[in-house]
């Protein structure tokens, strides 16, 4: 199964507390509701593991059925309430989609 990354950085003035919260509040019971997510995680970025710094304070992983599925559901009334309160608190993410090596 494909999955989809989403590296990200708050906007200017959100606390990460109040952003980790409407994570938990409102992204991850929205986005249980779109059928072509398998599993979806946020991960906060602590600190770089080597001493390159990009700049990216969280990681979003999501498992997916199908890549042209879930873009179908990017366009469902949920998700576009989803992408419309993101904005709030994230600047436009660098995201990739790719498949574990088998």
């Amino acid at each position: 199964m494909p999955f989809v990354f989403f590296l990200q950085r708050l906007r200017p003035g959100v606390r990460p507390e109040d952003y980790e919260r409407w994570v938990r509040e409102f992204d991850y019971p929205t986005a249980r509701t779109l059928s072509s997510i398998v599993s979806y995680r946020n991960f906060r970025l602590n600190a770089p593991f080597r001493k390159t710094d990009v700049g990216y304070q969280y990681l979003e992983v999501i498992e997916i059925t199908d890549l042209e599925a879930y873009r179908k559901d990017l366009d469902s009334p949920p998700a576009q309430e989803l992408r419309r309160q993101i904005a709030a608190y994230l600047v436009p993410s660098d995201n990739f989609w790719g498949e574990p090596i088998a």
